[in-house]
């Protein structure tokens, strides 16, 4: 699993602590059952994988006050992205995520390329 091995080394090279919304987490997890079948892995092991992660899941009450600016922003690309883009506004804190839809939200936005040439960078092997 490379974006695993990929996501664990960004998260604990470059000290990033990962957040995101229930929904999304949700959806990830929705997910893992076919991703486990197209890459022949235990959907099990894909969760642990998940947790091991630690991933900070917010309910909408910690950013339904950046919904409005979030759908203004970023809806007509993708209205899944709207309250992940919301929690960021809220947290003040970059977007990490391989969709393109963040190019033009107006927040700071990496990808999971970006983030490894960024520690390759500053000297994390």
């Amino acid at each position: 699993m490379i974006l695993r091995h990929a996501a664990l080394r960004v998260i604990d090279e470059g000290n990033v602590e990962p957040v995101t919304t229930l929904e999304t987490l949700a959806e990830v997890r929705e997910h893992l059952p076919v991703l486990a079948e197209k890459y022949g892995l235990d959907p099990k092991t894909l969760e642990a994988n998940l947790l091991a992660l630690g991933i900070t899941a917010y309910g909408p009450k910690k950013y339904r006050g950046q919904l409005k600016e979030a759908r203004r922003r970023i809806e007509a690309q993708d209205p899944d992205n709207v309250p992940l883009l919301a929690l960021a506004l809220a947290l003040r804190l970059p977007v990490w995520s391989n969709d393109n839809d963040f190019r033009k939200a107006g927040v700071p936005w990496y990808t999971t390329a970006q983030l490894l040439r960024e520690l390759d960078r500053s000297g994390h092997r």
